[in-house]
């Protein structure tokens, strides 16, 4: 048995800045008040949660958020099937995790089911193998923005491209590990089921395959049987959880067995099997191994050109795939026990689908705050009359009454005094004195702020030192060294200061208790790392406050 994985004890390694969170589904209280609360406290600030549409707005509804769009940043996902994948990926400047699995963002996916998720860590740039599958997961991430996220605003998704600033490494040149894959399936790509045989190399010996729901015409077990004609093929499934139609039992050349203990040890009970993998075992004795988000179904292995679900899985190829499926538990389920009579009665009694949360006449998405007024896709009101405004506290309660609606580039625009708009976490629509629409409010200035990186951040505070009593130029020569100097870049030989840096360093060098030592000498130097020295030149005009300030570096 591998060892169990948690989230918190690689939190606590430190180095991380900002992480991407993707699931289906989420219970947002656990998300904020457990999960984000770690991150925060280990040191990382900038968070986004990406989630499935449909969810979404179920949560809206039934657990609302307190504080999405203020502490991080919460964006619907909608695609033709089901947004589907469980990924978290945290960045930091010479570090990297990434975990690909079956998880879900709630509190029986982290702690009480039986789940099955691969780490892997990326230790900076000589990392290739790992900066590789970061890219690869990255380009898929800049696909879900790019297709599937209309109607969000551009600075969520502008918060949500910030993750990957935080990790400088993910610009490298990095040839991908042959043995790691990242198989990725999207509507209006290649099916999962393309890539995985892609990695097949001969004929399949046995194949063994575990989840939690099926189609309801086994298409996806069909397909593996036709395709690969395996000698042997073994589903193995929790009955008293599984979705799945009890016509599989006539399925000739499969054998159905018992998963109640696979992911269990010794001292541990039986829980709700979540996990999701395929083996494939060639007679030469290679081995593919995938797990992930996908269950064995057609939405998920088997998605056209314009349906299908979103998934992520990693394929682990050659020797370590099949050292990694026994380790789990996955690669001797053919000696598991094979269902029984009572097996297939309790599968057939068990609830066809996942329980409904559908939110039949509520619209929800994310609206854009600013200092006096919130913007929006103006296509959210399409075939909504005479809407009345209001924004409401995290609690539910409504602040205040909006007053008339102003279209703006496309956007619905709705003011409000500023004292409100901090207040206020959603924005409802109301017709009829019921909500047809609630939208969570994205706070720009908030998230901007967390989104800058800890250098960013102790340069911003040192800026606003310069114009107090007690001006922190320290601190300051020492951010300029290490964004403009930093190590793994080259210094040109002269550079212009930044029109913020500029402004704010007049403002200091020319307050009063400065003016002798300026009408005394032209020029300050300060040194920087290594044999670099960073020069203040003083061009004097009119008067002593206008100054021109240049820097230059040189050795």
């Amino acid at each position: 048995m591998l060892p169990k994985i948690s989230l918190m004890e690689e939190l606590k390694k430190g180095g991380y800045e900002a992480s991407l969170t993707t699931t289906y589904n989420a219970y947002l209280p656990f998300y904020e008040e457990v999960v984000l609360r770690r991150l925060v406290n280990a040191g990382v600030r900038h968070n986004v949660l990406l989630m499935d549409a449909q969810q979404y707005t179920a949560s809206l509804m039934i657990h609302p958020p307190r504080f999405a769009g203020r502490q991080y940043s919460l964006l619907p996902v909608r695609v033709p099937g089901a947004f589907h994948p469980k990924l978290v990926f945290l960045t930091g400047k010479t570090k990297g995790a990434i975990l690909i699995g079956s998880h879900n963002m709630t509190l029986a996916g982290f702690g009480f089911n039986r789940e099955m998720t691969n780490l892997v860590r990326i230790q900076g740039n000589d990392d290739e193998s790992g900066i590789a599958l970061a890219q690869a997961v990255w380009t898929e991430i800049e696909y879900w923005l790019d297709a599937f996220t209309d109607g969000i605003p551009d600075h969520v998704r502008a918060m949500t491209r910030r993750v990957k600033e935080f990790a400088p490494w993910m610009n490298a040149v990095a040839l991908p590990d042959t043995r790691l894959r990242l198989l990725a399936a999207r509507p209006g790509g290649e099916s999962l089921w393309q890539q995985f045989t892609a990695l097949l190399g001969g004929e399949t010996a046995q194949i063994s395959i575990g989840g939690a729901f099926f189609d309801q015409k086994l298409n996806f077990l069909h397909r593996v049987k036709e395709e690969l004609q395996p000698g042997r093929m073994t589903v193995a499934v929790d009955p008293g959880t599984v979705q799945m139609p009890v016509r599989a039992d006539d399925l000739e050349g499969v054998s159905f067995v018992q998963a109640d203990g696979l992911g269990c040890d010794e001292n541990s009970e039986s829980r709700y099997l979540h996990a999701k993998f395929v083996l494939a075992e060639q007679t030469g004795g290679a081995s593919v191994f995938a797990s992930g988000s996908a269950n064995p179904s057609r939405p998920a292995w088997l998605a056209d050109r314009v349906s299908g679900n979103v998934e992520l899985v990693l394929a682990r190829v050659g020797d370590d795939a099949l050292l990694t499926a026994n380790a789990l538990g996955c690669g001797d389920i053919h000696n598991l026990p094979a269902l029984t009579t009572e097996d297939w009665d309790a599968i057939q009694i068990n609830q066809a689908q996942e329980e409904d949360t559908s939110s039949a006449g509520i619209r929800s998405g994310v609206a854009l705050a600013e200092d006096t007024r919130v913007l929006f896709d103006l296509s959210l009101l399409k075939a909504f009359d005479n809407l009345a405004f209001t924004l409401n506290a995290a609690d539910g309660s409504e602040i205040c009454l909006a007053g008339g609606l102003t279209v703006e580039d496309g956007f619905a625009v709705l003011d409000f005094a500023a004292r409100d708009i901090e207040k206020a976490t959603t924005l409802h629509g109301i017709i009829a004195g019921g909500v047809v629409l609630k939208l969570i409010l994205h706070h720009a200035g908030m998230i901007e702020e967390q989104a800058r990186s800890g250098t960013q951040r102790r340069f911003k505070d040192a800026l606003l030192s310069l114009d107090s009593d007690s001006p922190d130029i320290a601190l300051l020569i020492q951010c300029i060294d290490k964004i403009i100097f930093d190590e793994e870049n080259t210094p040109a030989p002269t550079q212009q200061l930044s029109p913020t840096l500029s402004t704010a360093l007049n403002i200091w060098l020319s307050r009063s208790f400065r003016l002798e030592r300026l009408q005394r000498q032209d020029a300050i130097d300060f040194p920087l790392h290594g044999n670099v020295t960073l020069r203040f030149t003083f061009a004097r005009r009119s008067s002593v406050e206008d100054i021109n300030l240049r820097l230059k570096t040189f050795s």
